[in-house]
């Protein structure tokens, strides 16, 4: 509004009004999985670069693999995959689906990193999250010359393959019993009802919940009680007033559902695909992800609960629908994987940076927080041994890292050699 000098938010799509009408059919719609899916990826791969993949040895990465392989007449297209082996525990199953495939996997290992090396990495990231196993992938690929990775991102978000989602399945499983029961009971009685769950041995006590999307999705305190002390802080509304316009109309849908979808618009996905953008961004590679197309990823949104857990599996409408081109050991392991983030951090040598850098003058009087207090406190918990209390401090620690990094990104970026060429004396991948 010019007149005004005012900005306004609109927008021009809408998850909800997109939603296609999915086939009830278990078996047709399993057949459309299965075409979007090979569609997505064939249009994938148009590319004047070379392109490769990446598999961890979990279903999702698994599947892109294997059409891939369908299309190994492309000769853009090096399907010999880059496996991370550190903290993998489906690490197996990605070297068998090599070996049926007949490729020969790029194996990256034993990464051990060193506590001054955490500045760097968050700035890749632009977070605080240990998530460097993303991050070594790009820059492998990197070195082998590719330039395009086709990855198995977006299947989770869409087919409700994290344990809330599962979760979230069985309080509206858990809920629907309750108004079954209360139903039957109108119908015939409390004495039939009583009667037909001995006979049958159904379910006797059921608890209705009372679900709240809201809660769920923006929960009033997410911040460590026990860091308040350290910082000047006030509440910030950070619900998108989009979301409450959206919440009337997630209603009308089964509230494992209602999560997935506000999830995949306000965070969750974007998170991810945040931080995998940043990890390939950092050695100048492109992500592309089948499982992002927006015709397989709103079909999939869309499909009923039923058709996402089936016999004991996550994602089941998606396991059945490329069981003929899955090793078993893939398609038969429920175990979530993805790349994990770096764990056991603790030791002594961290333990010591981290006393390093809260004793340095720019932590000590930072105007974000009470450093001095900080490092009073972390002394105090280093002296008793009190680990907790020492990780319960670290997302100061981190966040200074971090902003360390960002500064002296600026400072580089500012030393110019000449008007076209940037000093890189900050390569934060070698």
């Amino acid at each position: 509004d010019l007149e005004n000098f005012k900005i306004s938010k609109h927008r021009w799509w809408r998850s909800i009004d997109n939603l296609p009408r999915v086939d009830l059919n278990y078996e047709k719609s399993k057949k459309t999985i299965n075409e979007l899916l090979y569609d997505s990826t064939r249009i994938r791969l148009i590319s004047d670069a070379k392109i490769s993949t990446s598999l961890s040895g979990g279903v999702d990465s698994g599947i892109i693999f294997s059409i891939l392989n369908k299309y190994s007449d492309d000769n853009n297209l090096n399907l010999d995959p880059f496996i991370f082996k550190d903290n993998n525990n489906v690490y197996e199953n990605a070297l068998e689906l090599c070996s049926y495939y007949k490729r020969k996997p790029k194996i990256i290992k034993d990464i051990k990193y060193k506590p001054d090396q955490l500045s760097s990495l968050f700035t890749v990231l632009e977070s605080t999250s240990t998530y460097f196993s993303q991050i070594q992938i790009y820059k492998n690929q990197n070195k082998n010359g590719f330039k395009v990775s086709i990855d198995g991102h977006g299947a989770d978000e869409c087919l409700g393959g994290y344990s809330r989602n599962i979760l979230n399945y069985i309080f509206d499983y858990q809920n629907s019993i309750v108004a079954t029961y209360q139903t039957l009971n109108k119908i015939a009685g409390n004495k039939f009802v009583e009667t037909n769950i001995e006979k049958y041995n159904f379910v006797k006590k059921v608890i209705k919940y009372d679900l709240n999307l809201l809660k769920l999705m923006y929960p009033t305190s997410s911040f460590n009680i026990n860091q308040n002390k350290y910082i000047e802080n006030k509440k910030i509304d950070l619900i998108p007033n989009f979301f409450l316009n959206d919440l009337e109309e997630l209603k009308g849908f089964e509230f494992g559902q209602q999560f997935m979808i506000a999830d995949a618009n306000y965070g969750g996905l974007q998170w991810l695909l945040n931080k995998w953008d940043k990890a390939s961004m950092a050695s100048s590679v492109e992500i592309r992800s089948p499982f992002m197309d927006w015709n397989f990823f709103q079909y999939a949104l869309a499909l009923p609960t039923s058709f996402k857990i089936k016999n004991g599996k996550n994602k089941s409408i998606l396991r059945d629908s490329f069981n003929d081109i899955l090793s078993p050991s893939i398609n038969n392991d429920n175990r979530k994987q993805g790349l994990p983030s770096v764990k056991n951090l603790y030791n002594e040598e961290y333990i010591e940076y981290t006393n390093k850098i809260y004793s340095e003058n720019s932590f000590l009087n930072s105007n974000l927080w009470d450093g001095k207090k900080i490092n009073k406190d972390f002394q105090f918990f280093k002296k008793t041994k009190d680990n907790e209390s020492i990780k319960n401090l670290d997302v100061f620690f981190r966040l200074h890292l971090m902003n360390k990094g960002f500064n002296s990104l600026k400072e580089s970026l500012n030393k110019l050699t000449d008007s076209n060429r940037i000093k890189d004396n900050y390569n934060v991948l070698n």
